[in-house]
């Protein structure tokens, strides 16, 4: 169906770029525990050294990586020393996803994933990281064909008549719920995080060896509420720039309903559409987080077969990033019928509150104990999260519940955002209960649900159920 083909060029610099995030760090350690005597030039040759070899095994590897479709399905070769051919069955592909970052975009090419339920690969089963547009729109033709057991053109770049599909739009973000998303979103603390071990690695390394002496000297001129203020400013910027991050990242959010599929895509600098069968969504799971819950604003998972074991874009794929609960019932209806949204929820017993508490207590109690022992008088101030984690036992308690509405079972639960599980009975792989002694004796049990995931198991799990349910 079409002869061997190459990636285009561009594909050399992406190889190198890849090899070199992939040993940056190791570089930079031999590089840090160097001695510092040898002088600049010697960081510098070895850094000239580093940035060749990279670029040559990433042209190498582009020159020995070819690909091309036939009646049976996708093949792929590869490799310098150990030849390497991969093939891929049209019945084992369940998704083909494109991608366009800026370098691609510079060309006018794209990414194409070919994905299954059994990649093992970090990014998917097959990867063709530079082709044009024309092309993968063939590639992706020639696949459908041949999953259809229609034959395709004879020739790779052949131009081809698109089938009418069926496609409509379910879904599309406004910018303005793109900007409250990155404004509530959970996972700016996670950027924080970051910013303050990279700030850390940077002090460890430049203040300490380079300006130690201006900061002392800083610290006896100004006062602490200056250094908060600095503090302070650091967070808003760091802030700032993750909010806009994210806009840039799910800009253009849409998603469309094509046949079997849908077609999600987002996106400003690097565009992403991912291609999700709706036969493989194996659960749903809306999360609501303790700054949008009082909003009534939550945020749709579809947890899926498909997707490597890293691949966690592609298993876990976001439906609606930010979405009112009132409205949620009616657009998911349009993708997914079987599910109920909004199924009668029975709550926990009020026996199991007492547990919820004790769980918290469990911990917060030693770690109090331990501020006020290692950092009297002050650390008595970690009262506080005693009764912190009070009212949290209590919130958990109060979120948690199960539903079973025909042959759909639904778990709701906390673990730091309140978590609704939705997943039908054919799904479940795995249901478990277990109960403690304690549990018995109060007469309460857990229950385990499982569901297959292309990034592992997908679960959730509801804590202290009356053992009758």
């Amino acid at each position: 169906m079409s002869e061997k083909a190459r990636l285009h060029p561009v594909a050399i610099i992406l190889n190198t770029l890849k090899i070199v995030k992939d040993s940056i760090l190791p570089f930079v350690a031999v590089l840090y525990i160097g001695d510092a005597d040898d002088g600049w030039w010697i960081n510098a040759i070895m850094a000239a050294f580093y940035m060749a070899a990279s670029t040559i095994s990433g042209f190498v590897k582009w020159l020995t990586f070819f690909y091309h479709i036939e009646n049976d399905g996708v093949h792929i070769h590869s490799g310098v020393f150990i030849k390497k051919k991969r093939y891929i069955s049209y019945e084992r592909i369940h998704s083909i996803d494109l991608t366009e970052g800026l370098l691609q975009r510079l060309f006018g090419l794209v990414k194409l994933t070919i994905d299954t339920a059994s990649s093992s690969d970090k990014e998917g089963e097959a990867v063709l990281s530079a082709i044009s547009r024309t092309e993968a729109a063939h590639i992706s033709e020639l696949i459908d064909s041949g999953k259809a057991g229609i034959a395709g053109e004879d020739r790779m770049g052949a131009s081809v008549v698109q089938e009418d599909k069926n496609e409509q739009t379910v879904f599309v973000m406004t910018n303005k719920q793109i900007l409250v998303m990155a404004l509530t979103s959970g996972r700016i603390g996670v950027i924080f995080a970051g910013a303050f071990a990279l700030l850390g690695q940077l002090g460890d390394k430049v203040f300490i060896d380079r300006v130690f002496e201006g900061v002392q000297t800083a610290m006896a001129v100004f006062s602490v509420v200056f250094l908060a203020a600095i503090v302070l400013v650091i967070l808003a910027v760091t802030y700032a720039l993750a909010v806009i991050w994210m806009m840039i990242k799910y800009a253009n959010f849409t998603v469309k309903k094509r046949d079997g599929d849908l077609i999600i895509t987002h996106g400003l600098l690097e565009r992403r559409q991912l291609t999700v069968p709706l036969e493989k969504i194996q659960a749903v799971r809306v999360v609501e987080s303790m700054i949008r819950q009082p909003f009534q604003l939550a945020t749709v998972y579809l947890e899926t077969a498909s997707g490597s074991s890293e691949q966690l874009e592609k298993s876990d794929a976001m439906l609606f990033p930010l979405i009112r609960r009132q409205h949620l019932g009616r657009l998911l209806n349009q993708i997914v019928k079987q599910y109920t949204i909004d199924p009668a929820i029975k709550p926990l017993p009020k026996k199991a509150m007492p547990r919820y508490i004790m769980r918290q207590w469990l911990f917060w109690i030693p770690v109090t104990g331990a501020f006020i022992f290692f950092f009297r008088p002050i650390g008595y101030l970690s009262i506080a999260f005693v009764f912190l984690g009070t009212a949290w036992g209590y919130l958990s308690y109060k979120a948690a519940g199960l539903g079973v509405e025909g042959k759909q079972l639904t778990l709701r639960f906390r673990r730091i955002s309140k978590h609704t599980y939705i997943v039908r009975k054919e799904r479940i792989q795995s249901f478990t209960g277990s109960q403690s002694w304690f549990q018995k004796k109060s007469g309460l049990g857990t229950v385990h649900v499982f569901s297959k995931s292309g990034a592992g198991a997908s679960n959730g799990t509801v804590a202290d159920l009356d053992e009758k349910d």
